[in-house]
């Protein structure tokens, strides 16, 4: 079991998740069986990645409708893009009638995508009550959007889910009732300024089916 303590060496965590997984890796968290859509091309490949709001409010009125988003919590917005080998386009409302894919149906659509895409998902101990959940990848902050990933976690957590995302690589979790799971947490989202893809500096609560933003400081 990797243990850490204090704000050093969660920095150092978050840094390091590939190197932290070949020490300790738990059951992958594996896609729904039932339920969800089956399609490849250009529907298989749309995702939905966690975006910080702020970027997006500089835009126009009209370019920001003109995308496909979704909220998902204070600070934090999913947008929707179309994932190809080198690159990935955002998706327009424009785009939507080529998917064949009713709008409501795009969140579990994105959720399959990116368990199809991203391999196994591991739950990684990194002790005091603290869970890393990775791909070791790109989209590893996008996972807080995907329901299957929580089924397999909540049951091990102190109290209400808190998660922090520092950056788009990192995702980690523990219960509100462990103070020391939030110590790390806390640690971990302050170094979000020194990171070079920074998503949310705060925490996030997930209370009645929503996530609020943690008033933990």
């Amino acid at each position: 079991m990797v243990q850490i303590t204090g704000q050093g060496q969660a920095r150092a965590v978050v840094g390091r998740l590939a190197t932290l997984a070949r020490f300790k890796l738990e059951r992958p968290v594996e896609p729904a069986a039932e339920g969800a859509i089956s399609t490849r091309g250009k529907a298989g490949d749309v995702m939905c990645l966690l975006a910080p709001e702020g970027p997006f409010s500089m835009l126009s009125r009209s370019e920001r409708d003109a995308l496909v988003t979704r909220p998902v919590a204070p600070g934090l917005v999913g947008v929707f893009i179309v994932d190809t080998p080198d690159h990935f386009d955002l998706l327009k409302r424009a785009d939507l009638p080529s998917l064949g894919v009713p709008p409501d149906a795009l969140d579990a659509l994105s959720a399959k995508n990116l368990l199809e895409s991203v391999g196994p998902i591991y739950r990684i101990d990194v002790g005091s009550g603290v869970y890393l959940i990775s791909s070791v990848g790109f989209f590893d902050s996008s996972l807080l959007m995907v329901p299957e990933v929580w089924a397999e976690v909540d049951p091990l957590l102190a109290g209400d889910r808190v998660v922090a995302v520092p950056d788009r690589d990192t995702l980690m979790v523990t219960g509100a009732n462990n103070s020391k799971g939030m110590e790390i947490l806390l640690a971990a989202a302050r170094a979000a300024g020194d990171s070079e893809n920074p998503v949310a500096s705060h925490l996030l609560i997930w209370r009645g089916g929503r996530y609020e933003r943690s008033r933990a400081n």
